[in-house]
């Protein structure tokens, strides 16, 4: 048989997010504002994970750290 799953938009947004992450560049800010209509710093606590040094924010990226790459199974689950 099929399968029928609804995808919220805050599925949505989480999948964006750890998919976005296991990219080198990361998640662009604006890309996301665009898709999405709303700020990913208010989506989700993403100050708290960059002051455990797993994410960084470089211009427009929201990008793991060397620390948040060694974790990345915590960070992705941040987002799930």
């Amino acid at each position: 048989g099929i399968i029928k799953e609804e995808i919220t938009c805050d599925i949505s947004k989480g999948e964006y997010f750890w998919l976005g992450l296991r990219m080198i560049d990361g998640v662009s800010i604006d890309k996301y504002k665009q898709l999405f209509h709303s700020n990913p710093f208010d989506d989700f606590n993403i100050d708290d994970l960059i002051n455990k040094n797993l994410l960084t924010v470089n211009d427009d990226y929201i990008k793991l750290t060397k620390f948040g790459l060694e974790h990345g199974n915590y960070v992705f689950a941040y987002f799930i």
